[in-house]
């Protein structure tokens, strides 16, 4: 729940100090997930104390300038990313994996984590522009089981799967 955070510029293996001037994301920062999309950073879960994921999964949208200024703080701004009441979400979690995909950058990823009870193997596409949510479940013998604490990578294919076909999904 702070309102400041580090840009990292891989190419320099510098830092900056990112500030959004209020509390930068409602259920974290503790253990949620960060995903670079769209010009900017989407913060996904996260939990409120050791125990609480909170009662939803939380996403917070938070926009980059255009131009990164060469010194001082880069200044941004946090939105929380509203998704259709009537869709379905993944519930709250913490410890989850999130990839942005590279034939869709708009489009995330979302598997595993925890909730306060129990290790979750759920497996869910968001289409950030649209705000929804899409669950999908994850075919073949090496498919990963339920999981917490991980990492995950999205790999560029030469064939995008269908559901990142360009008419999005309907709802």
């Amino acid at each position: 729940r702070c309102a400041t955070a580090c840009l990292v510029d891989c190419k320099t293996l510098t830092s900056r100090a990112v500030s959004v001037g209020e509390a930068m994301h409602a259920s974290g920062p503790g253990n949620a997930a960060c995903v670079a999309v769209l010009g900017g950073v989407l913060i996904l879960g996260g939990r409120t104390s050791p125990k609480a994921a909170g009662g939803s999964l939380a996403s917070t949208l938070v926009s980059l300038p255009a131009e990164i200024p060469v010194d001082g703080v880069v200044e941004a701004t946090a939105t929380p990313l509203r998704i259709w009441p009537s869709d379905a979400a993944p519930t709250a979690r913490w410890r989850h994996s999130a990839v942005a995909l590279a034939e869709a950058p708009g489009i995330v990823v979302l598997f595993g984590g925890r909730d306060g009870d129990s290790t979750l193997g759920d497996a869910w596409l968001l289409d950030v522009e649209a705000a929804r949510w899409r669950q999908f479940d994850p075919q073949g013998e090496e498919c990963p089981r339920a999981r917490h604490s991980h990492a995950a990578v999205a790999v560029p294919s030469s064939t995008p799967p269908s559901a990142m076909d360009p008419g999005r999904w309907t709802p």
